[in-house]
């Protein structure tokens, strides 16, 4: 590959990463929460975030006990 074909590649590589960048994000609709779920949003000084966990504890579910205990 010459270098003139390499700087050709680069030069889009860094226009579609630019394109990508710059692309407008999409609304996102509200999540329904009833009564029986635990849920909320999370914001930021940036407004709100995005891919929080929530772990809850509770008492429906244990856990198997390893069987070596």
């Amino acid at each position: 590959m010459t270098c003139k074909n390499r700087l050709y590649l680069s030069v889009a590589a860094i226009a579609i990463a630019g394109l990508l960048a710059a692309a407008p994000v999409r609304a996102q609709t509200a999540v329904a929460i009833d009564n029986d779920d635990i849920g909320g949003v999370v914001t930021g000084p940036n407004g709100p975030e995005a891919g929080v966990w929530v772990i809850a504890e509770t008492t429906i579910c244990r856990p198997a006990t390893p069987r070596w205990w």
